[in-house]
């Protein structure tokens, strides 16, 4: 009797211990725009010109703002860091010639220099 208790224990916190975390897991969507909060950084994208002729060039400054504790790296960022690497998805005709950057701020993470 004793050791069908002890089985039907164990096969119960068996099957406890398998599934719980799957369903804990189905819950929680780290991805969705659901969870989303007012800590997430923001990009915005601000043209000089409305309307531009055909073949002209113009600029277009992309603006990153960054909730606090957070930053950007340099497009040389030093011994830490990786830089923003942009993958144009442009409309036909359009070409994005270089980005320019601000000067950085030094700053030191782990020990190191780094430019954000």
């Amino acid at each position: 009797m004793v050791t069908c208790n002890y089985l039907l224990l164990s096969l119960l916190v068996g099957t406890i211990a398998v599934f719980a975390p799957a369903s804990l897991a189905n819950q929680f969507d780290p991805f969705a725009a659901s969870e989303a909060n007012t800590n997430s950084s923001t990009l915005e994208f601000l043209a000089e010109a409305r309307e531009v002729p055909s073949g002209e060039a113009f600029h277009v400054l992309m603006k990153m703002t960054h909730p606090p504790g957070w930053h950007s790296y340099f497009v040389n960022p030093g011994y830490v860091g990786t830089s923003l690497k942009p993958n144009w998805d442009l409309p036909p005709g359009f070409q994005a010639e270089r980005v320019g950057w601000p000067i950085p701020h030094i700053g030191t993470t782990a020990g190191k220099k780094t430019y954000e």
